[in-house]
């Protein structure tokens, strides 16, 4: 079986984050309005904690509801967060289905994962809180009817714009978001993405500067300020070996250069489905490294990563992208189990956090290095789902807050 979609991976994420993704899941098949109450705490929080769990895994108290009626669907998660965002988190998610269904035209604060892997991003991820956008989705890969594209297979994909706040850049900043997933042959998934950040208070904001961006004209002109990243990532499926391994790789660049990415960082993994002692499970290593080197021109490198002159790729003092951050490193074992009656995931991690010991990095002030170790375990009891955490960073990162030492969560959600 293949283990990305099985019941394990959907049972955490309905005990861990209350999201607008799993609420949006839920309306598919529900008749009448569904709520669902989380309650979850933490004793300290810990790097990777949100990119693995979502925003409110293990990390306050939130009521979401979900309707569906024709083709207008609604979901929204009402949380107040103890980490993170202090602020009362409202995200939502209103949406109207196009053609066959399988476009959807919508408005509103939405997690998303713009990754070959399903725990971490170089470019859009779950790390920082959702920010409100307005979008135009191909929810189901279908293959494109023009002869001469029909053998990019089936696709799907996304386009948003949106608006990010955060300390370190314009107020009402704007970022714009393409990705494009295709898949030419069997068990081969290729995925374009890119993103943009301009305008905001004191920038140009004008439709000269859009279209100019559309283009990717910003290495001078009126959008010569604007951030741009973009990249690939590659999956491909080995469904024979074992009982369906994949392998993935993502590299994003943080400059242009001849009209494609440079500056690169990379992520990559192996994830295999097996059984272990009879249990059925999934196993995944990942590597990731936010170090860029310097070009031969003499361009980026050290502290290049999510870091630009006008813009910070953050939401809320939250790297956009991988919870690394910039001119870091981790290799992380990640591992699940589905057992008849509970579901148990764990992992294991070393970390290098800002190697140039960059004062201005936004987890820690000087270089930070050792590992983390977390485990979950989840079941259902008194007529929801309970779930304990406990986790153990071996290392300080001053300025996210994260101290070093072992910290316990629980978590509660009940849907009625």
């Amino acid at each position: 079986m293949h283990f990305q979609h099985s019941a394990i991976t959907l049972s955490r994420a309905a005990i861990l984050g209350t999201s607008v993704a799993l609420s949006a899941a839920s309306i598919a098949t529900a008749e009448a309005p569904e709520y669902t109450l989380t309650l979850g705490a933490l004793s300290e929080d810990f790097i990777g904690r949100s990119q693995q769990y979502a925003t409110l895994g293990f990390n306050g108290l939130a009521l979401s509801g979900a309707f569906e009626h024709g083709r207008l669907s609604a979901s929204a998660t009402l949380g107040q967060p103890i980490y993170g965002d202090a602020d009362v988190l409202l995200n939502y998610d209103i949406s109207l289905a196009l053609g066959n269904g399988d476009w959807q035209i919508g408005v509103g604060k939405v997690d998303r994962n713009w990754s070959p892997s399903q725990y971490s991003s170089l470019i859009m991820g779950q790390n920082a809180p959702a920010f409100h956008s307005a979008y135009l989705r191909k929810s189901e890969a279908s293959e494109i009817d023009l002869p001469v594209l029909r053998w990019l297979g089936a696709w799907d994909g996304e386009f948003f714009v949106g608006t990010t706040e955060d300390a370190g850049q314009p107020s009402n900043a704007l970022i714009m978001g393409m990705r494009a997933r295709v898949r030419p042959i069997e068990n081969l998934e290729i995925d374009f993405v890119r993103t943009a950040q301009w305008g905001g208070t004191g920038q140009p904001n004008d439709l000269e500067t859009f279209i100019n961006i559309l283009a990717g004209r910003t290495n001078s002109g009126v959008a010569s300020g604007a951030n741009q990243m973009a990249g690939v990532g590659i999956s491909y499926t080995l469904p024979n070996l074992a009982d369906g391994t994949r392998i993935y790789y993502q590299t994003i660049g943080e400059d242009e250069a001849g009209g494609g990415p440079s500056c690169l960082m990379h992520m990559g993994g192996v994830e295999v489905n097996l059984p272990l002692f009879g249990v059925p499970s999934q196993v995944t290593l990942e590597h990731t490294d936010t170090r860029i080197a310097r070009t031969t021109s003499g361009f980026c490198g050290a502290n290049t990563a999510y870091n630009n002159n006008t813009y910070s790729y953050a939401q809320n003092g939250v790297v956009i992208g991988s919870a690394i951050d910039s001119q870091s490193v981790s290799t992380a074992l990640y591992v699940k189990h589905q057992f008849d009656d509970m579901s148990v995931d764990w992992s294991i991690g070393h970390y290098l956090i800002n190697d140039q010991n960059r004062a201005a990095h936004r987890l820690s002030s000087t270089s930070a290095e050792g590992f983390v170790v977390s485990a979950a375990v989840s079941r259902e009891m008194l007529g929801g789902t309970l779930s304990a955490l406990i986790a153990h960073q071996g290392f300080d990162l001053n300025t996210a807050g994260f101290g070093s030492g072992t910290r316990v969560g629980v978590s509660f959600q009940k849907t009625f």
